[in-house]
């Protein structure tokens, strides 16, 4: 039997999502894996849309998928998530960050990040919803919210990815207090990953 996952990582631009992607897929490469990976972007330096397909099995043809195909959806954004709900169909588990990131416009209307989380939870049969950017700002890298995310999946995907390697690759980004930070919220990722496995 071929086994073969679908992952979308999506998120506003600046947030590291093609750092994550990239990890994703060397730990994958590492683990004896085959990987493609697509991106597709909008304004990403200025906040747009991210999205970034990567595709993890015994065989993989094809970079992209379909809308309902996801089976994970990993997301550094709230409202990005909603966006992306296509993707997913009712097996599919999303992890996504708890924060709304507002884009620099004229008379933008705040919105209830509990009422899109419903909208996401009501979609889905799986949601692990995650303080991402909060805990970034806890181990003293506000940019880390990425590594969050990572850490989460880094636990649900352990099949697919050498987690040791991803680790490791994880502890050389940024130097200094940098790094550390980066390393923390990674392992703080992988503590609520590993929570939620177990429930």
């Amino acid at each position: 039997m071929v086994r073969r996952i679908n992952v979308l990582v999506i998120g506003v631009g600046g947030q590291g999502l093609i750092t994550m992607s990239r990890l994703l897929a060397e730990a994958a490469l590492a683990k004896g894996m085959d990987v493609s990976a697509a991106e597709t972007h909008g304004m990403s330096q200025r906040g747009g849309s991210v999205v970034v397909f990567v595709r993890i099995g015994d065989r993989v043809l094809s970079p992209t998928f379909s809308e309902g195909q996801a089976n994970y959806i990993l997301s550094t954004e709230l409202v990005e998530t909603v966006r992306n709900l296509v993707y997913a169909s009712r097996d599919t588990t999303i992890v996504t960050n708890t924060k709304v990131i507002y884009p620099a416009l004229p008379n933008v209307k705040p919105v209830d990040p509990s009422k899109l989380l419903e909208l996401v939870k009501s979609r889905v049969s799986r949601v692990i919803d995650v303080p991402a950017s909060q805990i970034a700002e806890e181990v003293g890298n506000p940019h880390a919210t990425n590594m969050v995310i990572l850490g989460v999946a880094s636990v649900l995907l352990r099949d697919y990815l050498d987690t040791s390697y991803l680790e490791k690759a994880v502890s050389r980004i940024g130097k200094g207090k940098v790094a550390e930070a980066n390393l923390a919220a990674y392992k703080r990722g992988v503590e609520i990953g590993t929570r939620a496995l177990g429930s």
